[in-house]
């Protein structure tokens, strides 16, 4: 899997792994649990 730069790029329903995690370079926070993908919401 080549470098992804967009959230859009990704199939939010697919499950990944750590090593696709590692490739992914996002503004945007995100988590990966159990193979899915979480965006992080800033703290109040």
């Amino acid at each position: 899997m080549a470098v992804v730069t967009k959230l859009s790029d990704l199939d939010l329903t697919k499950t990944y792994t750590y090593d696709d995690y590692l490739l992914w370079q996002f503004q945007e926070r995100l988590e990966l649990i159990k193979g899915k993908i979480f965006e992080i919401n800033p703290a109040p």
